[in-house]
This record gives structure tokens, C-alpha cells and sequence, in this order.
């Protein structure tokens, strides 16, 4: 956690979610604890993302392979290049990344058969 957050893990240790601005809504957390106080578990529970979390993923260069974004734990499957100004790529980690390459390829090829 503590290099997704790219802190220090004495940074992180002892903190809560939404001491280190992972909810973007704070009354998730008050719904997250009255649930496991009641029910002694969580399960599908939906909060607000903070996306800046992510942003912090996709910067982290061991995600890197050359100009390939690989990581399983992101779920975009769209991600800003290291340096946003080069615009956006795929995560290769995504199972919809191969998807899309491959309704691309049919699109191609479906073109240039019928545009002749």
C-alpha cells in the first residue's frame, strides 16, 4: 500500500482510509464501520473512488514495461502515459484491453474488405 501511495510505510501505519484521503466521501467511512459492527463483515459495499489513487498507480514505473502499462490491480482500462502530455494507453493487465484490440482489428479488416 505503502508504494501505491508512493509514502513512506511509517507514513501509512496506524492511519485510516480517510486519513490518508482514499474516500472521497467521508460518510463512506461512517457506513464502513457501522456495517462491521453490526454485521461483523463487509461485502459489496460501492464508495465513491478517489482517482487520484490511481493516478498515483499509473505512475509508479515498475508497472512499466517499455511503453506497456501492466498492472492487475488497476481497473482502467484506459491510463495517462507517465508523462500525460503523450496522451493516454491501454492496461495490458485488463482483460477489455484485448477485447478492444481485437474489435479494432475486426473494424479494420471489415473495412477494407467491403470499402473496396
Amino acid at each position: 500500500m505503502a508504494a501505491i501511495l508512493g509514502k513512506d510505510p511509517k507514513e501509512i501505519i496506524g492511519k485510516t482510509a480517510n486519513d490518508l484521503g482514499l474516500l472521497k466521501n467521508t460518510s463512506d467511512l461512517e457506513k464502513l464501520t457501522s456495517l462491521i459492527i453490526s454485521q461483523g463483515y463487509i461485502d459489496k459495499f460501492e464508495v465513491e473512488k478517489d482517482l487520484s489513487v490511481l493516478d498515483i498507480m499509473s505512475r509508479d514505473t515498475s508497472y512499466w514495461r517499455g511503453p506497456f502499462y501492466y498492472h492487475r490491480r488497476d481497473p482502467r482500462l484506459l491510463v495517462p502515459k507517465l508523462h500525460p502530455s503523450l496522451g493516454w494507453t491501454l492496461n495490458f493487465a485488463n482483460p477489455g484491453c484485448y477485447l478492444a484490440l481485437a474489435a479494432l482489428a475486426g473494424i479494420i479488416i471489415i473495412m477494407t474488405v467491403y470499402i473496396k
